[in-house]
């Protein structure tokens, strides 16, 4: 069997996990109720995330330093690149006004390497003699991707309304924070950070 690339998107993981540390309760809240750790494919991300729903969990102060604590005390602060990852983290972080359709885009290729994983067990256990079992799981597996497909992938009106007035009302108390709006193109607003 060929061997397939890594299903996953850099970019967007890379966009929440730094929107979760810049802007942690806007966004932790909303992003721990849809990913989970194995739903990043670095195992160094899977931490990373692990840690941040956990220090938001006990109400600690996030902050490179307090990230840097707990990585440390967890014994993955060398595995997880130490204050290289964490910066870049925050540096390629455009905006956080996106991290939704971000989540959603961790969450769906997460899923894609789900079913690629199920599909090569299922081709493991076909090439033996014994076929039983394997027309089940097959089925089943079919069955969940078409009641996944049923599902609607739409923010409603009322949580994107009280998202962006989630967003005014941070910017209102911390005016230091930059506002610009991206431009669309991520390698213009990762250098010029939008307009």
């Amino acid at each position: 069997m060929s061997k397939l690339k890594p299903i996953y998107s850099l970019e967007a993981e890379v966009q929440v996990l730094g929107a979760m540390i810049c802007y942690p309760d806007l966004v932790i809240p909303s992003v721990s109720g849809v990913l989970k750790e194995g739903d990043f494919f670095p195992s160094h991300h899977r931490v990373i995330f692990g840690v941040l729903c956990a220090m938001h969990r006990a109400s600690v102060g996030i902050d490179t330093e307090s990230i840097a604590y707990r990585l440390k005390e967890i014994g993955q602060w060398k595995e997880c690149g130490e204050y290289y990852t964490l910066s870049e983290l925050i540096s390629n972080l455009v905006t956080h006004l996106n991290v939704s359709t971000h989540a959603a885009t961790v969450k769906r290729l997460s899923r894609c390497r789900e079913i690629v994983e199920t599909s090569r067990a299922i081709a493991v256990k076909a090439t033996n003699t014994d076929l039983t079992g394997v027309e089940d799981d097959l089925n089943d597996l079919l069955e969940s991707i078409k009641e996944e497909a049923k599902t609607e992938t739409l923010i409603p009106v009322k949580v994107a309304s009280e998202r962006i007035l989630a967003d005014i009302h941070y910017r209102r108390q911390h005016p230091t924070v930059k506002n610009y709006l991206p431009s669309g193109y991520h390698e213009i607003d990762r250098i010029i950070k939008g307009f």
